[in-house]
C-alpha cells in the first residue's frame, strides 16, 4: 500500500510512501528523510508497540546510532502531527495511535502486518569492499524502479551487490525481501517453481507462474533474481507477467545481458576504481580495487602487508585485471607466496594462475576460467566464433575494420551484418566494450581477460595464422589510405593524429605479425602511416621503427613504397640516431630521384630534400644544408598541400637558428606558425613556433604570454614532448622578464619531464638562466657544466639558437661576478654532478 490516509486533532493526513511526503490537509509537510521513515515504519504497524530497537534498525539500517537519534525523530513527527498520535509505551516502545485508512477509503482498525517471507540470504554476507557508491546508487534505483537490472561480465561482483542491497532493505519493506539464484535452472519452465521454494509460497501443480503471480500480488517485497543470462527468455517472461500482476513487488535481475522489456530500467555495475598513479599505501587503499587485494591477501595470510613499495605493482595487477573483483580477489589468494611485484608480472599466464577460491564460492565463480567458460557456453556457436576471431585485434577497433577481419570470406555464413548483430550481443553481455573514439564514433574493444580466454580459442580452432594475415594486411591498407590522407591535407595535422593514436594498437599488432612472418611488401606498405602514429615520447618504440626502416629500405629496389617509408622515418630520425635522419633523408633523396618517372610531379622529392636540410643543420653542416634547401625552393610549387611547405618552412627556421640570425629566425618562425595552421596542425604546435621566434628576437613578454597558453593547453594530457619543450622556453622567457617566482614554478614542473625524457640538458640551459637573474652564480655556473656534460654524452657538440642565447645571458651575469678559475672550477664540478643531484641544488631556496 503506497498511500496511507488518517485524521488527528481535526486534520487530515496523507502519508505517500512512494513520494516520500506527508501531506497535512493537501499541504506538504517539512519532514526530513529519517522522520518520514519513522513514520512509515509506525503507521504500517498502527495500534502496535514496536520496539525502539526494531524502530532503529528499520530507520538506519546501515549506522551505528542511539536511541537519542530515534527520540530526536519522535520528536519532530509529534510536533507536525500532534502529540498524541505517537504513544510512548514505557520499557516498550512506541504506538501509532490514530485509525488508519486504506486506498478503498473503508476505515478500520490497522491489521497486524503480515508475516515477512524468508530471504533466503546466507546468515552472514561477505565484506562488501569499494561499492559503497554503488550501493547507494542502487538503493536509489530500487526505489524509483520497479524492473531493475543489474548489468555486467561474470566476476564483476552483482550477486554479493544485490546480496546486500537486499540485506539493507529487509526490515524497510513490509513483507521483506528474497533472493533466488536461477544458476543452476536448465529450463526456463521451472523459473517459477524455483521462485516459490525461495519465497515458501505454495504454487500447486497447474499454471506455476499464475499461482505465483495471485502469491505476491498483494505483497510490498524485493525479489533478487540472481544469474539470468542463463535463460534470459524465459527470465523475461516471468518478470512481465509478475510486473503487471503485482503492483508493489520490486524485481531486481542479476545479468550479463538485459531482459529488453519496456518496463526493464539497466543499470551497468563499473569495476572497481583504481589509482592513476602511485600512491603511499595508506592512500591507495581508499581505492576499490586495491582495498579488496589487500583484504583478501590478509584472509589468506594475516602478516601480509601492503608496502609503498609494493603499490605500483599492485595497480598494474589491478589495471591488467581491469578492477574485476574475482580476478582481483583469486590474484590476492596468491600475493602472500609470490610476492605482489612477481604476481603482476605473471598475469599474462592469468588462466593458468587463477585457478582457484573459496570452495563455498559457486563453480561458475571457483576460477578465472570457470567464470569465462559460464559466460562461453551461454553463447550460440556462431557467438563463440566471433569473439575467439576478435582475439586478433588489439586494443579498441573501428567497426569497418572489425567487420572486413572477423567476418568470413567472401560466401561465408559469416557475413558483415552477422558480425554486426553478434557484437551487440557481446556488448549487451560485458564481453566487449563500446569505448568512444575520434570524432565520437563508437570503436569496440574485447575486454583483456576475455580476449586471454578467446585467443586460447582462436589457437585451438586452428584458424589463427589466417585470420592474423588478414588482419595485418587490412591494417596495412588502413595506414596506408592514413598516410595518403596526411601528405595531401585531405585531414588536418591534429585531427590525424588524435584518429590513429586509436589506431596504434592494431598497427603494432599487424607490424608484429608481419616481422614474424617476413612480408616485406606488406612491411612497407604499413611503415609510412605507422611510423607517423608512433607516440614520440616511447623512445624505444620510435627507435625501433627507424631500425627496421633501415632494414627495410637498405638494399631495396627503388620504388615509391619505399620512398615513402624512408620519408616517414627521416622526420624524427635525427632525434634518436646521430645522423640517422640525414641517412634517410638522403637516401628519400635518391630513391625519389630515381623514381620521377613513376612519380606525378617533384613534391615528393622536394620534401625529401626540405627533410635533409633539416637533418644536416642539426647536425651543423650549415653549408649541406643551405645546398639542399635551396635546391628544395627552386621545386616548390604554390599549389601543393600545406604538409608539404610546412618541412620547407621548418628548414628555413632551422637555417635562421643555425646562422645566429635572430630577426630572420623570428620572420621564418611566424611563416612556420601560419603554415603549421593552415595544414589543420593544434594550436599549441603553432604556437610553439610563436615563442621560438619571439625569444630569438628578445621578446619574453610575448613568449611568455604563448608558453603560457601552451602549459594550459597540453597539461595533464599526452603530448608531454611538447609540453616538455614549452616549459624550458617559458622559464627562459619568465627569468628575462624578472618574473623569477613564476620561472622557478615552471621550472620545478619541467624536472620531471626532462628527467623522464632525457632533456636534461635543455632544462639545465633554461634553469641557469634563471639562477644568474636569482644572483645564484655559483649554481648557474654548475649547471652550465652539468648541461655541457650531457651534451657531450648524446654527442651533440652545437647549442640551438635560443639556448646559446640563454646560456650567452648568463655567463654575461656570472663572469661579472666570480673570476675566471672559479668559474671554470665550478663547471668542472656540475660536469661530474649525477641526475638525482639537481632538485636538491636547483630547488634549494636562495641563500
Amino acid at each position: 500500500m503506497s498511500t496511507h490516509r488518517f485524521d488527528h486533532q481535526n486534520r487530515h493526513f496523507e502519508l505517500r510512501t512512494r513520494e516520500r511526503r506527508l501531506l497535512v490537509d493537501g499541504e506538504a509537510a517539512t519532514l526530513g528523510q529519517r522522520a518520514l521513515d519513522l513514520l512509515t515504519a509506525l503507521v504500517e504497524r498502527a495500534g502496535q508497540t514496536v520496539s525502539r530497537r526494531d524502530l532503529v534498525e528499520c530507520v538506519w539500517p546501515d549506522a551505528d546510532v542511539t536511541e537519542g537519534n530515534l527520540s530526536v525523530q519522535v520528536n519532530a513527527l509529534r510536533k507536525a502531527l500532534g502529540h498524541e498520535a505517537i504513544a510512548t509505551i514505557p520499557g516498550r516502545g512506541y504506538a501509532f495511535t490514530p485509525r488508519v485508512q486504506g486506498l478503498s477509503g473503508g476505515s478500520a482498525p490497522a491489521a497486524p502486518a503480515p508475516q515477512r517471507l524468508p530471504a533466503n540470504l546466507p546468515a552472514v554476507l561477505p565484506t562488501l569492499i569499494g561499492r559503497d557508491t554503488a550501493l547507494q546508487v542502487l538503493n536509489r534505483l530500487v526505489e524509483q524502479h520497479r524492473v531493475l537490472t543489474l548489468l555486467g561480465p561474470g566476476g564483476i561482483g552483482k550477486t554479493l551487490l544485490a546480496q546486500h542491497l537486499l540485506q539493507r532493505h529487509a526490515q524497510r519493506l513490509r513483507h521483506g525481501v528474497c533472493f533466488v539464484d536461477l544458476s543452476m535452472l536448465g529450463d526456463a519452465s521451472l523459473i517459477p517453481g524455483a521462485m516459490a521454494a525461495a519465497l515458501r509460497v505454495n504454487v500447486g501443480g497447474g499454471d506455476a507462474l499464475g499461482a505465483l503471480a495471485d502469491a505476491l500480488a498483494p505483497l510490498d517485497i524485493l525479489v533478487v533474481l540472481d544469474g539470468a543470462e542463463c535463460l534470459l527468455d524465459g527470465v523475461a517472461g516471468v518478470v512481465a507477467r509478475l510486473h503487471q500482476a503485482a503492483p508493489q513487488l520490486r524485481l531486481l535481475v542479476t545479468s550479463q545481458a538485459p531482459l529488453k522489456l519496456g518496463a526493464e530500467h539497466v543499470h551497468r555495475l563499473d569495476a572497481l576504481d583504481i589509482p592513476d598513479a602511485a600512491l603511499p599505501a595508506q592512500d591507495a587503499l581508499r581505492y576499490g580495487a586495491l582495498a579488496l587485494f589487500v583484504e583478501r591477501a590478509r584472509a589468506a595470510d594475516s602478516r601480509f602487508a601492503l608496502r609503498d613499495a609494493d603499490v605500483p605493482a599492485a595497480i598494474a595487477l589491478c589495471r591488467t585485471l581491469e578492477g574485476m573483483p574475482l580476478a582481483i580477489e583469486l590474484a590476492a589468494w596468491r600475493a602472500p607466496v609470490l610476492g605482489v611485484a612477481p604476481l603482476a608480472d605473471a598475469m599474462q599466464d592469468r588462466l593458468m594462475l587463477l585457478n582457484f577460491a573459496r570452495r563455498d564460492a559457486p563453480p561458475r565463480m571457483q576460477s578465472l576460467r570457470a567464470a569465462l567458460e559460464w559466460s562461453h557456453a551461454l553463447l550460440s556457436p556462431v557467438e563463440q566464433v566471433v569473439l575467439r576471431r576478435l582475439a586478433v585485434l588489439a586494443g579498441s577497433t573501428g567497426l569497418a575494420l572489425l567487420r572486413q577481419v572477423v567476418a568470413d570470406p567472401a560466401g561465408g555464413p559469416i557475413d558483415e551484418w552477422t558480425v554486426v548483430d553478434v557484437l551487440t550481443t557481446l556488448a549487451d553481455r560485458s564481453l566487449v566494450a563500446v569505448v568512444p573514439g575520434w570524432g565520437g564514433e563508437p570503436r569496440y574493444r574485447l575486454l583483456d581477460t576475455p580476449r586471454a580466454f578467446a585467443a586460447e580459442r582462436l589457437a585451438a580452432s586452428g584458424e589463427a595464422p589466417a585470420l592474423r594475415q588478414r588482419h595485418a594486411e587490412a591494417v596495412a591498407a588502413a595506414f596506408d589510405e592514413a598516410y595518403a590522407q596526411r601528405a595531401s591535407g585531405r585531414v588536418g595535422m591534429a585531427d590525424w593524429d588524435e584518429r590513429q593514436v586509436d589506431e596504434r594498437d592494431n598497427g603494432f599488432q599487424a607490424l608484429a605479425w608481419l616481422r614474424q612472418r617476413g612480408d616485406r611488401p606488406t612491411l612497407l606498405r604499413l611503415m609510412p602511416g605507422l611510423v607517423l602514429s608512433a607516440p614520440r615520447e616511447d623512445r624505444n618504440r620510435c627507435l625501433d621503427l627507424v631500425h627496421l626502416s633501415q632494414a627495410l629500405t637498405r638494399e631495396a629496389p627503388a620504388s615509391p613504397a619505399v620512398m615513402h617509408a624512408l620519408l616517414a622515418t627521416a622526420r624524427y630520425a635525427n632525434a634518436l640516431l646521430k645522423r640517422g635522419g640525414f641517412d634517410h633523408a638522403d637516401a628519400a633523396v635518391r630513391v625519389a630521384r630515381e623514381c620521377a618517372a613513376q612519380l606525378p610531379d617533384a613534391r615528393w622529392l622536394y620534401l625529401a630534400l626540405s627533410l635533409r636540410a633539416v637533418a644536416l643543420f642539426t647536425g651543423d653542416d650549415l653549408a649541406g644544408g643551405e645546398a639542399s634547401l635551396m635546391e628544395a625552393r627552386a621545386l616548390e610549387v604554390p599549389g601543393w598541400p600545406a604538409p608539404l611547405h610546412a618541412a620547407r618552412w621548418t628548414a628555413e627556421v632551422w637555417l635562421a637558428d643555425r646562422r645566429m640570425d635572430g630577426p630572420a629566425m623570428y620572420s621564418a618562425s611566424l611563416r612556420t606558425a601560419e603554415v603549421y595552421r593552415q595544414a589543420g596542425h593544434s594550436a599549441w604546435q603553432c604556437e610553439l613556433h610563436l615563442i621560438n621566434g619571439a625569444m630569438a628576437v628578445g621578446r619574453a613578454e610575448e613568449a611568455a604570454r604563448h608558453g603560457l597558453s601552451i602549459v594550459a593547453q597540453l597539461e595533464g594530457g599526452r603530448h608531454e614532448r611538447g609540453l616538455a619543450d614549452a616549459r624550458f622556453q617559458l622559464v627562459q622567457a619568465l627569468a628575462s622578464s624578472g618574473r623569477l617566482d613564476e620561472a622557478m614554478v615552471q621550472s620545478r614542473l619541467a624536472w620531471p619531464l626532462a628527467l623522464r625524457l632525457g632533456l636534461t640538458s635543455h632544462w639545465a640551459d633554461a634553469h641557469l638562466l634563471l639562477a644568474a637573474h636569482q644572483q645564484q652564480h655559483g649554481l648557474a655556473a654548475q649547471l652550465l657544466g652539468y648541461a655541457n656534460g650531457r651534451n657531450r654524452q648524446q654527442g651533440l657538440h652545437v647549442r640551438a639558437h635560443n639556448e646559446a642565447l640563454a646560456v650567452q645571458q648568463a655567463l654575461a651575469l656570472v663572469q661579472a661576478r666570480l673570476d675566471p678559475a672559479t668559474l671554470a672550477g665550478l663547471q668542472c664540478a656540475g660536469s661530474e654532478l649525477r641526475d638525482e643531484d639537481i632538485p636538491a641544488l636547483a630547488f634549494a631556496p636562495a641563500a
